[in-house]
């Protein structure tokens, strides 16, 4: 009679971690492992699989099989019906343990959906603060304006810090015009790539924020006709401390 022999099947699913400057989440690895008949699937769960050999009954020797009509015996009868409840059995046994573990896939295939959602929130995150905190260099003197409306960038560098690793580009001079004497126009460009080098600069004279894709390089107010030309400041970054006029006792503006 035939035998049957299989070996436990083994499956590892590991994972990684994601983490944010200067706030870091953490979290320990998924971990699924099916070896030796039993199932754990870290870090705080467990389960069991039955993986229970199969044996097939033997016939004995000197046993008859076959009565003397040329039908099959009672024993060999009982022994055929064992041997397939038996197969049958281990069969449907390793289906039950299939479906277990198909389930378990589909719940770390889930959860690792959700880590690579929170991962990309992470990395927005982490965009917008880079950008918040982004900085010109340097700060000041980068702005030139005349009476005629037309503001002069000077080239720079913008540097942008996430947790300790700073980013630096280089962008280019440029200028922006089309404003009335005595207003106070605030400098921009849009730079999605964060590669910085020709940008298109603009002018509002509105409040503006630096988020999303907008870098502002500063505010400098048009000069009146017959004034000479006007020099801006820049935004002023954490920690940035102007330097004092010598004489006046005041801040540079």
């Amino acid at each position: 009679m035939p035998s049957f022999t299989y070996a436990p099947a083994s499956l590892a699913v590991s994972g990684g971690d994601i983490g944010m400057a200067p706030v870091r989440f953490d979290y320990a690895a998924a971990a699924l492992t099916v070896t030796g008949g039993s199932l754990v699937v870290g870090p705080d769960f467990s389960s069991s699989l039955t993986a229970g050999s199969l044996n097939l009954n033997r016939i004995p020797r000197g046993v008859p099989i076959v009565e003397s009509s040329g039908a099959a015996s009672p024993f060999l009868q009982l022994l055929y019906q064992r041997n397939c409840e038996g197969t049958e059995a281990a069969f449907q046994q390793l289906a039950d343990q299939v479906g277990l573990l198909s389930t378990i896939v589909s719940g770390l295939q889930a959860a690792q959906d959700a880590a690579a959602q929170a991962n990309q929130g992470v990395a927005t995150l982490n965009a917008g603060v880079s950008l918040s905190s982004s900085r010109t260099n340097p700060v000041d003197g980068l702005l030139t304006a005349t009476s005629d409306g037309v503001i002069t960038v000077s080239a720079h560098q913008r540097i942008y810090t996430t947790g300790s690793t700073e980013t630096i580009v280089a962008v280019n001079a440029g200028s922006v015009s089309g404003f009335a004497q005595g207003s106070f126009v605030r400098v921009y460009y849009n730079d999605a790539a964060r590669t910085g080098g020709a940008v298109a600069y603009l002018g509002t004279t509105d409040e503006i924020t630096q988020v999303g894709d907008t870098h502002v390089i500063g505010g400098i107010a048009i000069p009146t006709a017959g004034s000479p030309p006007s020099s801006g400041t820049g935004t002023t970054p954490p920690g940035y401390v102007r330097e004092q006029v010598v004489g006046t006792g005041g801040a540079q503006p």
